[in-house]
């Protein structure tokens, strides 16, 4: 399983979260910027460069603002929804996820 660390000390936009997200995973420059895009590039595949099974991890994202943070544990959330939904159509699990300090959270 390849870990991709993402620092997200110098965030301080929800913008320069998305940005090096697609970064990441090697996007291309017309890949959306909704979770809708995200889920659909990293759970059905076929956009990015990088391929599963990955994790995105965000490192100090606990120090970036609370719109930043919501957004990642949403994401998250939603990766996460969408591989049970991925398996339940297909068989099939497709492993990528967003790993976030326990201690960050919706509401955090």
């Amino acid at each position: 399983m390849k870990i991709i660390a993402i620092d997200a000390t110098q965030f301080r936009h929800k913008l320069d979260f998305l940005d090096a997200v697609l970064g990441a995973l090697g996007s291309p420059d017309w890949h959306g910027k909704s979770i809708a895009a995200f889920v659909h590039s990293m759970i059905w595949g076929g956009m990015n460069q990088l391929e599963p099974p990955y994790v995105l991890r965000i490192d100090n994202i606990e120090a970036a603002q609370s719109p930043i943070r919501e957004f990642a544990v949403t994401l998250r959330d939603c990766l996460i929804k969408a591989r049970q939904e991925h398996v339940a159509r297909t068989g099939r699990d497709v492993e990528v996820a967003i790993a976030l300090p326990p201690e960050v959270s919706a509401g955090s």
